[in-house]
């Protein structure tokens, strides 16, 4: 029987195209999407997970999010923006109404 690689070893074994890293890296400007990126070229350049963790000061459960990410879509998994589609709204649609409402025919007096 064939022993399961972690995570970290799968990485190192689907390897990284560094050309492709570094298109990514320049082309992606936002500090989120460079931190997966980095984060993903530390653990194949042989740091550690907690020296990861340590030099982009991130969670190591939020490392092991990233790597799992990669490991499942590669690049687009990484540089995927974030998307809060699914965050429940905190007005009603009468409330919104009614804010709308006072906006537009209310001064800051009243």
């Amino acid at each position: 029987m064939e022993p399961t690689l972690n995570r970290t070893e799968q990485l190192k074994a689907i390897g990284l195209n560094l050309s492709t890293w570094q298109k990514l890296y320049y082309k992606h400007q936002q500090d989120y999407i460079r931190r997966r990126l980095l984060a993903i070229k530390y653990i194949y350049d042989g740091k550690s997970r907690l020296e990861v963790c340590g030099i982009l000061n991130c969670s190591y459960t939020t490392l092991s999010t990233w790597i799992d990410k990669y490991l499942e879509v590669r690049f687009p998994g990484l540089v995927a923006p974030i998307r809060h589609d699914n965050a429940p709204q905190k007005l009603s649609q009468e409330q919104k109404q009614e804010l709308k409402e006072i906006v537009l025919n209310k001064s800051p007096q009243d």
